[in-house]
């Protein structure tokens, strides 16, 4: 049996009145409503200035990531020397948050017990904390021993990036915790909107929504549960006041083989082999705003680097759109065929560092007392940047079940017999998909077999899989969709609407273009893209049909 693990995500905005002395948010004794589960019971309460105080006495989770905007940055001046980068944005926010986990007291009472301390010193050993970026204007204030200083703060970028970024930082944390903790029996992710301010709450539960279905489809076999628990607390007025935290929202995500939320994919690409996905474009308005001259030029050289992360990560924008047709469309034989090789760790380290440094950060010190910080995001994470992140999420999920160590794709092809334990696993979220594909599977041994035992095969002999395909046993039922049109292996077999459906409803298992053979006491399958020099590509285009969207 797997492990069982829960992760609290908790979302804050700004908890300093002055950093870091005064506290905004206020003390209050934290209870629980009556759907609310605790581990080791219910405690009479947890008194602190955070839900994520309560949640953690509550819930014990095994991971616990905070979620902060760069909006929440304060500046001693006197620091601010030489060049102040957006990584130091980072670094200091970080430390903001932090410091308010390390200086906010809490007490839980259970019955005559009590418990005090930190909450660092109950959440440090778990903590991750992402800092994502915010947009508009903000006036924060910190001491500087006993001096007070205003640190007056403007932010131009993209709603949308604060989405896309937490969505490729989630995708890399969560696979980390999937990878050293698996296999998993139970995956529980607890998000705690309570502290979130204007979107954060809204696109933080848009990204674990598309991320969770991803990693809930691959993570195991028929007895996983997956689950995600949404919270909400009752506002506290004054110091000292009483409030219920609430579970707001209880998906079930994945119990066994039902599933509350499907994954969905985009093609971030053009269906072609070698296009190039966009992971990087110009911010033009922010751009502009900053005064920067040749924004034109600036355009070209963020889709310069854009196209360097590309050829660096060894991404070709039509195979990972295809895998998404694969993926998406129940395309066995191409899944394997376009299973990127990129690692997501490096995707997310390589395209959010290319997306920081084209962050300007400017500073003005006006006085002792009053800091100006302007920060302007020249590049913006496109759509296309989300999907290749949920494809790389999903083909090593994919790739990490033990059942598949063994499969290999090259020029000897793959046996039924693999194919048949990958649709178990990539399909699964689909009745109706995993149906339909085992069904062609078993049609084509069925047919392979008969011809082998009418002495028309030899072992070890590929032959294109048309001239098996008119060889039905007495008995058998057509397939589904029902025989093609023509028989004829053309080269521009899929030119044809007929054909494209044919593809589609046959697992990508079309006649003319796969390859059989019996060795080993199986059959086993390959596509021939020598057929045509074009062929690959026209499999790419009917494979992005179907159920994928584009970006």
């Amino acid at each position: 049996m797997g492990k069982m693990v829960d992760i609290l995500i908790s979302v804050i905005g700004s908890p300093w009145q002055e950093y870091p002395k005064t506290f905004r948010w206020r003390m209050a004794k934290y209870g629980f409503s009556d759907d609310i589960e605790c581990v080791d019971g219910k405690p009479d309460y947890v008194e602190s200035r955070t839900t994520l105080a309560a949640l953690h006495e509550c819930l014990k989770p095994h991971y616990v990531i905070v979620v902060a905007q760069d909006t929440i940055l304060v500046k001693n001046p006197e620091e601010l020397k030489g060049d102040y980068s957006y990584d130091d944005v980072i670094r200091d926010v970080e430390n903001i948050v932090e410091e308010f986990l390390r200086r906010a007291d809490m007490e839980v009472k259970r019955g005559d017990k009590y418990k005090v301390g930190s909450i660092y010193d109950e959440v440090g050993s778990k903590l991750s904390i992402i800092v994502a970026p915010g947009s508009g204007r903000f006036r924060n204030s910190m001491c500087v021993g006993t001096r007070p200083v205003t640190v007056d703060l403007e932010v131009c970028g993209s709603l949308e990036d604060y989405y896309s970024y937490l969505l490729l930082s989630l995708a890399s944390h969560m696979l980390a915790i999937v990878e050293r903790e698996g296999p998993l029996s139970q995956l529980k992710v607890h998000l705690d909107l309570s502290h979130g301010i204007n979107y954060m709450p809204a696109l933080t539960y848009k990204a674990v929504t598309d991320l969770l279905p991803v990693i809930a489809a691959y993570i195991g076999g028929g007895d996983v549960t997956v689950k995600l628990s949404t919270y909400n607390s009752e506002p506290i007025l004054e110091d000292g006041d009483i409030s219920v935290i609430h579970r707001v929202e209880e998906l079930k995500v994945r119990e066994g083989s039902n599933f509350g939320l499907i994954p969905s994919y985009e093609i971030p690409s053009q269906c072609k082999p070698r296009s190039k996905p966009r992971l990087l474009k110009l911010n033009k308005y922010c751009a502009e705003k900053a005064g920067l001259n040749k924004v034109e030029e600036l355009g070209r050289r963020i889709g310069s680097i854009s196209g360097e992360l590309v050829d660096r990560l060894n991404l070709d924008g039509g195979r990972l759109s295809a895998f998404a047709g694969s993926l998406a469309n129940g395309l066995p034989l191409l899944l394997l065929e376009t299973m990127p090789t990129t690692r997501l760790r490096d995707y997310v380290e390589q395209v959010l560092c290319g997306y920081r440094r084209n962050v300007v950060v400017n500073y003005n010190v006006k006085d002792g007392n009053e800091v100006e910080v302007k920060m302007f995001r020249l590049a913006r994470l496109p759509r296309s940047t989300v999907a290749v992140a949920k494809l790389l999420l999903a083909s090593e999920i994919i790739e990490s079940r033990p059942e598949l160590a063994n499969i290999r794709y090259g020029d000897d092809g793959v046996s039924l017999r693999d194919l048949n334990r990958l649709v178990d696993i990539a399909f699964t979220w689909n009745k109706r998909l995993q149906r339909t594909t085992s069904h062609e599977l078993k049609s084509i041994e069925t047919r392979v077999n008969y011809m082998r035992n009418q002495g028309e095969l030899s072992v070890g002999e590929w032959i294109r899989y048309a001239n098996v395909y008119t060889h039905e046993p007495k008995g058998s039922c057509e397939l589904e969709g029902g025989e093609p049109e023509s028989p004829m292996c053309e080269c521009n077999i899929l030119g044809r609407g007929d054909e494209q459906r044919h593809f589609l409803q046959h697992a990508g298992l079309h006649r003319c273009i796969v390859m059989v053979k019996v060795q080993d006491r199986d059959v086993w399958l390959k596509y021939d893209f020598e057929l045509c020099d074009k062929l690959r590509e026209s499999v790419y285009e009917v494979a992005c049909g179907g159920l994928v969207r584009t970006t």
